[in-house]
């Protein structure tokens, strides 16, 4: 009775378990095992848990255990970590393993969790590559972009917006936005950047830059309240456009 219900406890839990005696023989391989790694109970009871896992790790499984029993060190056991198994036809698979061992008597033992992680290592290579490709569609975009926090800190600049005001990305990144205004544009500025919002996410501004050299460069501004997440805090971004030389034209 106690031994169904044993079983009927690991063929219901979502993910792959595997138990094994002191030597490293599987003893029981639950329904997602099977399914993870497309073997029968049948064809791995009794068998090494070194057969699960590709080379180099399947030559060194049975000296890391023997070195754990004898010195009590572990690298896996107690502390679980990610690592690579191996399927029936050969194929790998990234999974995060947790490993505990059990004493019941004179008999020793070891469960081992096994998560199937392919799944979230894609989801994480695809939004690092979509945010390297925002990071140089930013940097090289012809038009200036400066993106700042609710107060005016500058947190990017990108290089169309570096050349524009004739600073460098470092001197940009210790200067607020309203710090690089004309002096008489300021108080103007701080008051319609406070009326951006849920209600206001985008406005339109013509404000007056100073470069570095002095010079005074009229701007139109299209500024936009951005919230990427509740864990992060709102980001304004600003699109600026040089009005100078149409000004000059007229």
């Amino acid at each position: 009775m106690a031994e169904d219900r044993l079983s009927a406890l690991l063929d219901a839990a979502v993910d792959a378990m595997i138990l094994a005696d002191e030597r490293g023989r599987i003893t029981r391989f639950n329904r997602a095992a099977e399914v993870l790694f497309c073997y029968t109970p049948s064809e791995v009871m009794g068998e090494n848990l070194s057969m699960l896992m590709p080379a180099p790790y399947r030559q060194e499984h049975d000296g890391y255990l023997l070195r754990y029993q004898k010195t009590q060190q572990a690298r896996i056991i107690g502390i679980g970590r990610q690592v690579v198994a191996q399927r029936k036809d050969g194929s790998t698979v990234p999974i995060e393993l947790s490993v505990g061992e059990f004493i019941k008597g004179k008999e020793r033992g070891y469960v081992g969790i096994l998560r199937d992680i392919s799944e979230r290592l894609r989801q994480q290579s695809q939004l690092k590559r979509q945010a390297d490709e925002l990071r140089v569609i930013f940097e090289n975009a012809p038009t200036p972009i400066l993106i700042t926090s609710l107060d005016g800190q500058i947190i990017k600049a990108n290089r169309a917006c570096c050349a524009l005001l004739g600073r460098s990305e470092a001197e940009m990144l210790r200067n607020s936005q309203l710090d690089l205004l004309h002096p008489d544009d300021r108080a103007t500025a701080r008051q319609q950047l406070d009326e951006l919002g849920a209600e206001q996410p985008a406005s339109r501004y013509e404000w007056r830059y100073l470069r570095a050299d002095g010079t005074v460069v009229h701007t139109t501004n299209y500024a936009a309240f951005s919230v990427e997440s509740d864990q992060q805090a709102p980001l304004l971004i600003s699109e600026i456009v040089d009005r100078s030389a149409l000004l000059s034209a007229e």
